[in-house]
């Protein structure tokens, strides 16, 4: 009787611990005013053909969408093995096959950086599979195709890291819904023929990936429904490398740059990164950066976590390749907590999701990590908030300084006055 009791007791705070919880995916993230919608579509670039197996024409970008809803629909909510499905059925058979194998890369990643790789170490752990089939059953926060809130916002666009995908920080998208923002995330890998592996496009043509955030960025600027002067670009990885170059063009298109850790943080200014980046030295040569109108550019780091001789240790980031931009739109934002680079992103701690997360050897390790993503994003939406409403200034400083060092950060307070 006693041993049936503890069990009630400890079932009843359980669920309680879950009924507190918007989605077991968001931690403790506190949800917006609205639900989230999410749907897909296909655009193509039609001066950039696209040739693969027998696949001939535009190059296909694989759009998705998480929006702010008002809609009371009851259908159910996605789970995350939806995010592989197919786009559109009607697509050209030769093109729903190239998306077939793009699917089961995108999977294959998930299971390998996101629920494998042991972010102690750095090594990959023999996981069940029905351990995956949980994590990959598990519910997300929106539904599909539910009807969009009326009115207008103001979007995010995001490019994922080099080893990424478009719905690699999910939750990351799905919060920032909630509070009112579009979402609009693509895909800028794509399969290429007889290397088993997708490509950057333009490794192989001759293409630039400015070119194609240039071309999501056109797709959204006409979009009725979209704040057109509160159009920001957020980036991880080889996604935030990306930004400093779209930044450069004299063409003024993104009010903000929000870059996640882009690997380059502990980086030296030498004669190896010069060669290595021939776009980004040029850009500090011609001082592209260095002009008053710049538009403003949020970096988030952390110290970097290394092994020397079996033992972990951290190198606080130096920027020194950023600072050689000599650009006063640029705020340093760096985590007092290191973490690893997938962390920046939901995949890196999807994990901390399945009830018996802390049974995992790197448990601990994933929940601090975890708790830190939380913090990171919710910094992230109040920098966003003050971007977004021009009379409305959030102390980010004062909030958040037990979490972060900021540096330069007058313009965390100021991002606002960009319109």
């Amino acid at each position: 009787m006693i041993k049936f009791l503890i069990s009630t007791v400890i079932l009843i705070l359980t669920n309680s611990s879950t009924l507190c919880q918007i989605n077991p995916f968001w931690g403790d993230l506190e949800k917006g005013e609205y639900e989230v919608g999410y749907k897909d579509t296909v655009l193509f670039k039609a001066n950039e053909p696209y040739q693969v197996n027998n696949y001939r024409g535009g190059k296909p970008f694989f759009i998705r969408t998480w929006y702010p809803s008002k809609s009371t629909a009851t259908q159910p909510v996605m789970v995350y093995n939806d995010f592989f499905e197919v786009f559109e059925s009607n697509l050209d058979t030769n093109l729903i096959a190239i998306q077939d194998t793009m699917m089961d890369h995108y999977r294959k990643t998930v299971i390998w950086s996101g629920i494998k790789q042991n972010l102690s170490n750095w090594e990959y752990e023999d996981i069940r599979e029905e351990l995956i089939d949980s994590i990959l059953n598990t519910e997300l926060y929106c539904k599909r195709e539910i009807r969009m809130a009326e009115g207008k916002f103001p979007c995010l666009v995001y490019h994922h890291g080099a080893g990424g995908f478009s719905f690699e920080n999910h939750v990351f998208f799905e919060y920032l819904a909630s509070h009112g923002w579009i979402v609009i995330s693509s895909n800028y890998h794509w399969y290429v023929e007889n290397r088993n592996r997708l490509g950057n496009f333009y490794d192989i043509e001759g293409y630039s990936t400015t070119t194609d955030i240039l071309f999501i960025y056109d797709y959204v600027k006409n979009k009725s429904n979209i704040i057109q002067n509160k159009l920001v670009f957020a980036g991880h990885s080889w996604g935030g490398q990306e930004a400093f170059y779209t930044n450069a063009l004299d063409k003024q298109t993104f009010s903000l740059y929000l870059i996640y850790d882009t690997t380059w943080e502990t980086k030296k200014w030498n004669k190896k990164f010069k060669e290595k980046h021939l776009k980004y030295t040029r850009i500090v040569e011609e001082k592209a950066l260095s002009k008053p109108n710049t538009t403003p550019m949020v970096l988030f780091t952390s110290p970097k976590k290394s092994l020397v001789f079996g033992k972990l240790k951290y190198t606080n980031p130096s920027f020194e390749v950023f600072k050689k931009l000599n650009s006063q739109s640029l705020t340093y934002i760096n985590c007092k907590t290191g973490i690893n680079h997938e962390s920046f992103i939901s995949l890196g701690t999807i994990r901390a999701s399945y009830p018996s997360s802390n049974s995992f050897i790197d448990g601990e390790t994933l929940h601090k990590e975890f708790v830190q993503f939380q913090k990171i994003t919710r910094l992230t939406l109040d920098l966003l908030k003050n971007h977004a409403t021009s009379n409305y200034t959030i102390p980010i400083q004062e909030i958040h300084e037990k979490d972060f060092l900021i540096e330069n950060g007058n313009l965390c307070t100021q991002i606002n006055k960009q319109d």
